[in-house]
Protein backbone atom coordinates (compact mmCIF):
# COMPACT_ATOMS: atom_id res chain seq x y z
CA UNK A 1 0.00 0.00 0.00
CA UNK A 2 1.17 3.42 -0.77
CA UNK A 3 1.19 5.95 1.46
CA UNK A 4 -0.98 8.64 0.13
CA UNK A 5 -1.88 12.16 2.24
CA UNK A 6 -5.48 13.53 1.56
CA UNK A 7 -5.73 17.34 1.05
CA UNK A 8 -9.01 19.34 1.09
CA UNK A 9 -8.77 22.75 -0.29
CA UNK A 10 -11.23 24.53 2.17
CA UNK A 11 -9.84 27.79 1.83
CA UNK A 12 -11.67 30.11 -0.87
CA UNK A 13 -14.14 32.95 -0.06
CA UNK A 14 -17.42 31.45 -1.19
CA UNK A 15 -18.39 34.80 -2.67
CA UNK A 16 -21.08 33.27 -4.27
CA UNK A 17 -22.92 31.58 -1.23
CA UNK A 18 -22.77 34.84 0.83
CA UNK A 19 -21.37 33.55 3.71
CA UNK A 20 -18.58 30.23 4.53
CA UNK A 21 -20.11 27.43 2.04
CA UNK A 22 -17.58 25.19 3.91
CA UNK A 23 -19.73 25.28 7.10
CA UNK A 24 -23.40 25.53 4.91
CA UNK A 25 -25.56 22.85 6.05
CA UNK A 26 -26.44 20.38 3.92
CA UNK A 27 -28.34 17.29 4.32
CA UNK A 28 -28.61 18.32 8.38
CA UNK A 29 -24.41 18.25 8.25
CA UNK A 30 -22.14 20.93 7.75
CA UNK A 31 -20.19 20.42 4.22
CA UNK A 32 -16.85 20.06 5.23
CA UNK A 33 -17.74 17.68 7.79
CA UNK A 34 -19.52 15.28 4.81
CA UNK A 35 -16.20 15.24 3.07
CA UNK A 36 -14.36 14.61 5.68
CA UNK A 37 -16.25 11.73 7.33
CA UNK A 38 -16.21 10.27 3.76
CA UNK A 39 -12.07 10.33 2.98
CA UNK A 40 -11.50 9.59 7.31
CA UNK A 41 -11.74 6.14 6.56
CA UNK A 42 -9.89 5.25 3.68
CA UNK A 43 -6.36 4.71 5.58
CA UNK A 44 -4.57 8.14 4.05
CA UNK A 45 -1.82 8.48 5.04
CA UNK A 46 -2.63 12.11 6.68
CA UNK A 47 -5.64 14.54 6.55
CA UNK A 48 -4.73 18.19 5.63
CA UNK A 49 -7.41 20.73 5.65
CA UNK A 50 -6.46 24.59 3.27
CA UNK A 51 -7.97 26.71 5.03
CA UNK A 52 -8.16 31.00 4.15
CA UNK A 53 -11.62 32.76 4.39
CA UNK A 54 -12.65 32.60 7.70
CA UNK A 55 -10.21 30.28 8.89
CA UNK A 56 -10.81 30.32 12.64
CA UNK A 57 -14.80 29.80 12.40
CA UNK A 58 -14.43 26.90 10.20
CA UNK A 59 -12.24 25.07 12.31
CA UNK A 60 -14.27 25.78 15.32
CA UNK A 61 -17.31 23.87 13.01
CA UNK A 62 -15.05 20.84 12.35
CA UNK A 63 -15.85 17.68 14.44
CA UNK A 64 -13.23 15.20 13.29
CA UNK A 65 -9.67 15.02 13.94
CA UNK A 66 -7.40 16.82 11.23
CA UNK A 67 -3.78 16.36 11.04
CA UNK A 68 -2.35 19.68 9.76
CA UNK A 69 -4.70 22.81 9.39
CA UNK A 70 -2.97 24.53 6.91
CA UNK A 71 -3.91 28.62 6.50
CA UNK A 72 -3.36 30.05 2.83
CA UNK A 73 -3.35 33.67 3.36
CA UNK A 74 -2.93 34.22 -0.08
CA UNK A 75 -6.86 32.37 -0.89
CA UNK A 76 -7.55 35.49 -3.04
CA UNK A 77 -5.30 34.60 -5.50
CA UNK A 78 -7.24 32.04 -6.97
CA UNK A 79 -7.14 27.76 -6.38
CA UNK A 80 -3.89 27.06 -7.26
CA UNK A 81 -2.23 29.00 -3.96
CA UNK A 82 -4.23 26.65 -2.15
CA UNK A 83 -3.09 23.58 -4.18
CA UNK A 84 0.42 24.47 -3.55
CA UNK A 85 0.26 25.31 0.00
CA UNK A 86 -0.96 21.93 0.66
CA UNK A 87 1.10 20.24 -1.31
CA UNK A 88 4.48 22.19 0.54
CA UNK A 89 2.70 20.63 3.19
CA UNK A 90 2.53 16.88 2.96
CA UNK A 91 4.81 14.64 4.85
CA UNK A 92 8.06 13.64 3.51
CA UNK A 93 7.06 9.86 3.90
CA UNK A 94 3.99 10.12 1.27
CA UNK A 95 4.16 8.82 -2.15
CA UNK A 96 1.12 11.05 -2.93
CA UNK A 97 -1.63 13.36 -2.69
CA UNK A 98 -5.30 13.35 -2.79
CA UNK A 99 -7.29 16.16 -3.76
CA UNK A 100 -10.32 17.35 -2.36
CA UNK A 101 -13.03 20.01 -2.09
CA UNK A 102 -14.80 21.36 0.80
CA UNK A 103 -17.53 22.36 -1.57
CA UNK A 104 -18.29 18.32 -3.33
CA UNK A 105 -20.26 16.69 -0.84
CA UNK A 106 -21.75 14.36 -3.12
CA UNK A 107 -19.17 12.37 -4.11
CA UNK A 108 -19.44 8.46 -3.04
CA UNK A 109 -17.40 6.33 -0.84
CA UNK A 110 -17.08 4.05 -3.71
CA UNK A 111 -15.77 6.61 -5.76
CA UNK A 112 -13.01 7.43 -3.40
CA UNK A 113 -12.19 3.95 -3.30
CA UNK A 114 -11.95 3.47 -6.74
CA UNK A 115 -9.72 5.59 -7.21
CA UNK A 116 -7.29 4.97 -4.82
CA UNK A 117 -7.50 1.41 -5.72
CA UNK A 118 -6.32 2.25 -8.97
CA UNK A 119 -3.21 4.24 -7.63
CA UNK A 120 -2.03 1.45 -5.65
CA UNK A 121 -2.52 -1.08 -8.21
CA UNK A 122 -1.04 0.83 -11.17
CA UNK A 123 1.87 3.20 -11.39
CA UNK A 124 0.17 6.33 -13.21
CA UNK A 125 1.14 9.13 -11.71
CA UNK A 126 -2.16 10.59 -11.99
CA UNK A 127 -5.53 8.75 -11.29
CA UNK A 128 -8.92 10.34 -11.46
CA UNK A 129 -12.41 9.80 -11.58
CA UNK A 130 -14.63 10.75 -14.88
CA UNK A 131 -18.37 10.78 -15.04
CA UNK A 132 -19.31 11.49 -18.92
CA UNK A 133 -16.32 11.82 -20.49
CA UNK A 134 -15.73 14.83 -17.63
CA UNK A 135 -12.96 14.77 -15.17
CA UNK A 136 -13.74 15.44 -11.56
CA UNK A 137 -12.83 15.06 -7.79
CA UNK A 138 -10.69 13.16 -6.09
CA UNK A 139 -7.83 13.28 -8.13
CA UNK A 140 -4.37 11.60 -6.93
CA UNK A 141 -1.00 12.83 -7.92
CA UNK A 142 2.15 10.61 -7.15
CA UNK A 143 4.84 12.79 -5.28
CA UNK A 144 6.79 12.99 -8.98
CA UNK A 145 4.74 15.85 -10.05
CA UNK A 146 4.66 17.38 -7.07
CA UNK A 147 7.05 20.38 -8.46
CA UNK A 148 4.55 21.11 -11.11
CA UNK A 149 1.40 21.77 -8.42
CA UNK A 150 3.72 23.85 -6.74
CA UNK A 151 4.66 26.16 -9.68
CA UNK A 152 1.00 26.70 -10.59
CA UNK A 153 0.01 30.10 -10.66
CA UNK A 154 -3.42 32.00 -10.71
CA UNK A 155 -6.85 30.95 -10.60
CA UNK A 156 -5.64 27.72 -11.65
CA UNK A 157 -6.29 24.31 -10.68
CA UNK A 158 -4.62 20.92 -11.10
CA UNK A 159 -6.63 19.74 -14.57
CA UNK A 160 -3.96 21.70 -16.30
CA UNK A 161 -0.94 19.24 -14.88
CA UNK A 162 -3.40 16.36 -16.10
CA UNK A 163 -3.23 16.90 -19.39
CA UNK A 164 0.34 17.70 -19.53
CA UNK A 165 1.00 14.05 -18.33
CA UNK A 166 -2.19 12.45 -19.78
CA UNK A 167 0.33 9.62 -21.12
CA UNK A 168 0.66 8.89 -17.67
CA UNK A 169 -2.59 9.20 -16.47
CA UNK A 170 -4.98 7.19 -15.30
CA UNK A 171 -9.08 7.81 -15.70
CA UNK A 172 -11.64 6.11 -14.35
CA UNK A 173 -15.29 6.56 -15.86
CA UNK A 174 -17.91 6.46 -12.91
CA UNK A 175 -21.28 6.30 -12.48
CA UNK A 176 -21.01 9.49 -9.86
CA UNK A 177 -21.58 12.48 -10.84
CA UNK A 178 -21.24 14.01 -7.29
CA UNK A 179 -17.52 14.33 -8.92
CA UNK A 180 -18.68 17.39 -11.10
CA UNK A 181 -21.18 18.57 -8.59
CA UNK A 182 -19.56 21.88 -6.41
CA UNK A 183 -22.24 23.75 -4.01
CA UNK A 184 -21.65 27.23 -5.22
CA UNK A 185 -24.58 29.16 -4.84
CA UNK A 186 -27.55 29.51 -2.20
CA UNK A 187 -29.72 27.75 -5.12
CA UNK A 188 -27.29 25.18 -4.92
CA UNK A 189 -27.47 24.27 -1.73
CA UNK A 190 -31.71 24.66 -2.24
CA UNK A 191 -31.69 22.35 -5.16
CA UNK A 192 -29.34 19.72 -3.91
CA UNK A 193 -30.47 19.09 -0.22
CA UNK A 194 -34.03 18.55 -1.78
CA UNK A 195 -32.42 15.74 -4.16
Amino acid sequence: MKKISCIILAAGPSLRMGFPKQIAKFKGEKMINIVIEKVIDMNFYELIVVLGHEAEKIKENIKFKVDKFVINKDYLSGISSSLRIGILNVSKESDAAAIFLADEPLIRRETIKKVIDAYNNSNALIVAPSYKGEIGHPVVFDKELFKDIIALEGDVGAKKIIFKYKENALIIEVDDGGILIDIDTPSDLEKFNKA
